[in-house]
């Protein structure tokens, strides 16, 4: 957790500079929030990276092909970061070091999988777990820095495209989707669609099967030698926020959270506690109440 909290402090100090960045816009500054990245940073999802990863050049460029890819960490060019930065009064002799220390952690390195790469691993999992139809839709994808090795993120929006050509969720009524992933690996950290939160409002929790489409989603992804071992509704007064929640226990000891929600109690949120549930989900949702 203090790994958490230095990630997110990191990307506090930085987000005024990062939001005038011609190209961020608001939508980079949204990713880069201390508040969702503390949200979802924290899990990482082990899963096997085929089942989400086309494994030739070829296909990987099908998956494009169905989308536009708009990567926001090209905007942070050495020379609009200084341009940033004397627009908030940087002392000169200042400019190169924090123009460097801005593109260390909003720009990938040679280590780091593409924005286009994030993209396909992203639109993967919402095709196997979100039965996501991505023709047309525009993905945006920020990166940023972790405070230690290993926790380095992409984020990515997926939103459909609007009549006029830019994107607009409410565009024909289609969805949007978002997707965190390890930078290095692809693994999914968390991923979510839009939905309509008064529609579960009033969810029969005791219909099983509630249950079992979580069930049937989270066993699509486990590799062959895990099972899931336990399946229940928690934070039954919460359903608002992720939508109905079950968790699913697994036989190597790390747990699935997913949030449903609509009458054909489709998958709106998935998050993976590697180490087994440990309740932060129910403490955002009690926090979110009270504010």
């Amino acid at each position: 957790m203090n790994m958490l909290k230095n990630t997110v402090k990191k990307a506090g100090v930085f987000a005024a500079a990062a939001a005038l960045i011609a190209g961020g816009g608001a939508t980079m500054y949204i990713l880069l929030s201390g508040e969702t990245f503390a949200q979802t940073g924290v899990q990482v999802v082990q899963q096997p990276i085929k089942d989400v990863q086309p494994d030739t050049k070829a296909a990987v460029t099908e998956e494009k092909a169905e989308y536009t890819v708009i990567d926001q960490s090209a905007a942070y060019t050495a020379d609009k970061l200084k341009e940033a930065l004397v627009a908030k009064g940087a002392p000169t002799a200042q400019l190169e070091s924090r123009a460097a220390e801005l593109q260390s952690t909003y720009v990938p390195g040679d280590k780091d999988i593409t924005a286009e790469q994030a993209a396909a691993y992203g639109a993967g999992l919402l095709k196997k777990v979100f039965d996501a139809d991505l023709a047309g839709y525009t993905a945006r994808a920020g990166f940023l820095k972790g405070a230690v090795p290993g926790t380095d993120t992409w984020s990515l929006t997926f939103d459909p495209a609007g009549s006029s050509g830019e994107a607009a969720a409410e565009a024909s009524g289609a969805k949007s989707y978002s997707v965190y992933l390890n930078s290095v690996n692809g693994k999914i950290i968390n991923a979510s669609s839009s939905y309509d939160r008064n529609a579960v409002k009033n969810a029969e929790l005791n219909d099983s099967a509630w249950k079992e489409k979580a069930k049937q989603a989270v066993t699509a992804l486990l590799p062959q030698n895990v099972t899931i071992t336990g399946v229940k509704i928690t934070a039954a007064d919460g359903v608002d926020k992720i939508g109905v929640p079950v968790l699913c226990e697994l036989s190597d000891g790390s747990a699935y959270m997913a949030g449903l929600a609509g009458d054909n109690k489709e998958i709106v949120n998935l998050y993976y506690f590697q180490t087994g549930y440990d309740g932060s989900l129910d403490r955002t949702i009690n926090k979110q109440k009270q504010m």
